[in-house]
């Protein structure tokens, strides 16, 4: 196993790791369909929880420093003025990780009400999946 494929594979499983923590914390799982207020304080808690695991365990992994993406958060896939990454319009109903200059992450509205609707666990997964420092 080359070097690079060992990193992305520490990522993955460490990224397993803190979405399993950070599910334990919150409570694990909304029943019923939450409010948009909670969702929104669900994403903001799972952005902290996020960043504050990598923050204390990057070094355990890599050897450059922790430096956290910006995260610009949700957009509306379905408008005229989406954001982009790298000239491209970020499609409806996903989220990215956009890894060029512009380095941020970002998901759809409608993709975290849908999955939110089904328990609040979709959007501490989708912030952890998107995450890269």
């Amino acid at each position: 196993m080359t070097h690079q494929l060992r990193i992305r594979v520490c990522a993955v499983l460490a990224t397993a790791v803190l979405a399993t923590a950070v599910l334990a914390a919150s409570g694990g799982y909304a029943y019923g369909a939450p409010a948009r207020d909670d969702m929104g304080q669900d994403i903001e808690t799972a952005v902290q929880g996020v960043d504050a695991y990598w923050d204390a365990h990057w070094s355990e992994f890599f050897t450059q420093t922790y430096v956290p993406p910006t995260v610009l958060g949700e957009y509306d896939g379905a408008s005229a003025d989406v954001p982009t990454c790298d000239g491209e319009p970020l499609a409806d109903d996903n989220a990215y990780y956009c890894s060029t200059a512009e380095d941020y992450l970002a998901w759809d509205t409608d993709l975290m009400r849908f999955g939110y609707r089904h328990g609040d666990a979709f959007v501490y997964l989708v912030v952890a999946h998107e995450w890269r420092g």
